[in-house]
């Protein structure tokens, strides 16, 4: 059995690297059904001029558009989470020298609920569609109430060169099919592990939180606690959106040796492997307090040139 930090680290930079790739090709359909949204507008005028039914209809048939152009990004999806899970549960396998298989890893994790969101991945992802869907249905609406003329909902769809279109709707977008994306890539991913330990014969396993400033307070509360998979009371992450509490297999007593002197990451340098965030968090409070003022600076920093690039 090779260290399980190193290991865990080379894990997650993998499929860090197989989520972006999957990110991307999803981003390629919002890229589509922004050209199909402009082209659709191009050919509609005087916009505040139009009926309520006018409205309407101009919203259900882009609606139309979009769910065509999400039905081909969800079977990429699909595909790509069930590549995922796979890749997941061998490379497992082999990290821990262990000798069988998970069966069926892909359909288990699809199945899985997402603690994140309390949905299974295909109502996970539906979810993303309804939510985008009806952000361009909210941005149409109330724009022809503002009587906005058409080349400025144009560029509320697709954003100004000033703020690189990061200001439109199609960006917007796709900030959310990322959050999405990695929520329920995650949920795959620690599915896939939790399986591969259970088809040999590993059952219980131990939360691992990120010992730095930026974990959340509910990831810090459950750091270190022990869970079996497959029981009713077990708890897997993510536990919120970019969650990046992961689980490792917790091993029998008699096999306590086998951790012996062994650490874990942390954002000041490695630590014991049984510490948890909590305990790490006191030890380290004066350096998170000194992060933390440093992160509201840049945030405010942020917020500042935000604010100067609206207004000029």
């Amino acid at each position: 059995m090779m260290d399980a930090d190193k290991f865990n680290k080379w894990q997650l930079a993998q499929v860090g690297v197989a989520q972006n790739r999957y990110e991307k090709r999803f981003y390629k359909h919002i890229n589509s059904l922004g050209s199909d949204v402009l082209y659709y507008l191009s050919n509609v005028r005087n916009i505040d001029k139009a009926s309520k039914p006018k409205i309407d209809k101009i919203i259900a048939e882009l609606v139309s558009v979009s769910n065509t152009r999400y039905a081909d990004a969800m079977l990429d999806f699909a595909a790509d989470a069930a590549l995922l899970a796979n890749y997941v549960a061998e490379t497992e396998r082999l990290g821990l020298g262990a000798i069988a298989s998970a069966t069926d890893v892909a359909v288990v994790a699809a199945r899985t609920p997402i603690a994140a969101s309390g949905m299974i991945q295909a109502e996970h992802m539906a979810n993303l569609v309804a939510y985008n869907n009806k952000r361009l249905a909210d941005t149409i609406r109330q724009n022809w109430a503002l009587k906005t003329p058409m080349e400025d909902i144009s560029a509320l769809i697709v954003g100004t060169e000033k703020l690189r279109n990061s200001d439109g709707l199609i960006y917007k977008s796709k900030v959310s099919a990322r959050s999405a994306i990695d929520t329920a890539l995650h949920s795959t991913a620690m599915t896939a592990k939790a399986e591969t330990w259970k088809a040999n014969d590993v059952y219980r396993y131990r939360l691992v939180a990120s010992l730095d400033s930026k974990t959340s307070a509910y990831c810090q509360s459950i750091d270190g606690k022990v869970f079996t998979w497959g029981e009713s009371s077990s708890l897997v992450p993510p536990f919120h959106y970019f969650c990046r509490t992961v689980i490792v297999p917790e091993l029998d007593k008699e096999y306590s040796w086998l951790s012996e002197g062994r650490t874990r990451s942390s954002a000041y340098g490695p630590v014991d492997s049984n510490i948890t965030y909590n305990e790490w968090a006191k030890q380290n409070a004066d350096k998170i307090a000194e992060q933390n003022e440093i992160d509201r600076l840049k945030r405010n920093r942020r917020a500042k040139a935000r604010r100067k690039a609206n207004e000029g």
